[in-house]
């Protein structure tokens, strides 16, 4: 997946200016998941950061089913991240609510430095 490292806390800050076609093409509609990365995903906030997101049909409540494509540039925490991937889900199902979809996947894609 080509999905470039930016630096989410300026591009947060961004989102209403020249960001916001990359932003709708990737499907960050909700711009919450952007600008309260570091709240939701607390310390690992700094290891990863969101890609796109995809929805992957409607489950039997009706609600919209969603998979958050991350990257991260540290390949220790891609090691790990089958052991952290269930609390990262919880804790971004917990943030939104279900009230009318919810994260069904998380999937990680590292980032290669040797540029």
């Amino acid at each position: 997946m080509g999905c470039k490292f930016y630096n989410i806390y300026s591009l947060g800050e961004k989102i209403i200016n020249s960001h916001q076609y990359e932003l709708k093409q990737r499907n960050f509609h909700d711009k919450r998941l952007l600008l309260n990365w570091k709240y939701i995903f607390g310390n690992k906030s700094n290891e990863i950061q969101p890609c796109k997101i995809t929805f992957n049909g409607i489950d039997k409540n009706g609600l919209t089913k969603k998979i958050l494509y991350i990257s991260t540039k540290n390949r220790q925490f891609a090691s790990e991240f089958m052991f952290h991937k269930k609390q990262l889900l919880t804790d971004l199902n917990q943030y939104f609510g279900t009230e009318k979809s919810f994260f069904k996947d998380i999937k990680l894609n590292i980032i290669n430095n040797s540029k």
